[in-house]
């Protein structure tokens, strides 16, 4: 959503057009894989090598601090970390899934269990009313979460996909995608709201091969967005079935690798191996995408997040240790 602010009693929201200024790099823990910000906008976290790198953010300028670093036992690449909605609990996979508390006040991590030998290291999301918590590799891994202590319990798994690489549910909860990075195809579920089980509904075809870097939703529910390197696949969603048409295909030449959505729905952005951040605008009824232009970062970009007041977009890199910090206009 748009930024309401208040001035001598009148509200007035702040309008950007998308556009990313690079306002520097910071150091992260090991090679980093994937980061996440908190909906209060105060902290974002890195997962790494070796951990994760824990930092304070500015909400003003987006700058950020390093708190140090958080051990998992779980270390090596790739690896991938979510946080839930009510900012209490991150949880971080990749053989295994670390569950952490977070100081809301503070930001530092500590540690609330793990639970071992799950494979689940290629994504994690978490739903909105943060009662389930999704991952996987081979298959998606189905988890209810207490909403006090952010402990998980396994609900079991489902095995209609292959080799997902990333997992994503629509804000309303009733639907969820992952990608299938050995077929030419994703998966599509529908979602029990009250007990977070998931019912497969079909795999989607695609016309362009494994589909298998990434995916995302825009917060409407109307837009799914799917990456597979050079290929970029744009669908509607019926909001009440959870089904997809798609609109079109587009054939960027940057290998892409993630792809994010603004939190206001302008803007789309992918984070590229070819070392370049691209920006898209989208149109808000349609969803389609026009391409508006790439910046460059000089490094292999991998991940990236975007901040809930749209104002901060965060990339990790694999060719250095290091966080790219970008202001939007």
């Amino acid at each position: 959503m748009p930024i309401n602010r208040k001035i001598m009693g009148v509200s007035r929201t702040r309008v950007f057009t998308g556009a990313l200024t690079a306002a520097g790099t910071i150091a992260t823990s090991g090679v980093p894989k994937d980061v996440c910000i908190s909906a209060d906008g105060k902290n974002v976290y890195v997962r790494g090598e070796h951990g994760i790198r824990m930092f304070s953010r500015n909400t003003t300028t987006g700058s950020l601090t390093s708190l140090g670093d958080f051990s998992v036992a779980d270390t090596g690449y790739p690896a991938s970390i979510c946080i839930s909605a009510d900012g209490t609990s991150v949880y971080t996979s990749r053989t295994s899934i670390t569950i952490c508390s977070r100081n809301t006040t503070t930001g530092m991590l500590t540690l609330a269990g793990t639970i071992a030998s799950v494979n689940s290291g290629n994504s994690m999301c978490i739903s909105a009313d943060g009662s389930s918590v999704y991952g996987g590799t081979a298959s998606v891994l189905m988890y209810s979460r207490n909403t006090t202590t952010g402990m998980l319990t396994s609900l079991g798994s489902s095995s209609s996909s292959s080799g997902n690489r990333k997992i994503i549910i629509s804000a309303d909860g009733t639907s969820v995608y992952s990608t299938n990075s050995n077929a030419d195809n994703f998966a599509m579920f529908s979602r029990n709201t009250t007990t977070g089980m998931l019912t497969f509904i079909s795999n989607k075809s695609v016309t362009y091969q494994n589909p298998k870097y990434s995916m995302c939703i825009s917060a409407d529910g109307t837009s799914v967005y799917v990456l597979g390197g050079n290929s970029l696949s744009m669908f509607s969603r019926n909001t009440t079935t959870g089904s997809l048409t798609l609109l079109a295909d587009i054939f960027p030449t940057n290998d892409g690798r993630f792809i994010s959505i603004s939190p206001d729905g302008v803007s789309v952005y992918t984070a590229n191996n070819n070392g370049k951040i691209s920006w898209y605008i989208r149109n808000t009824t349609t969803g389609m995408l026009t391409f508006n232009s790439d910046m460059t970062t000089a490094l292999e970009a991998e991940s990236m997040c975007i901040s809930a007041d749209g104002a901060s977009v965060y990339s990790t890199h694999t060719s250095a240790a290091v966080l790219t910090i970008f202001t939007r206009s």
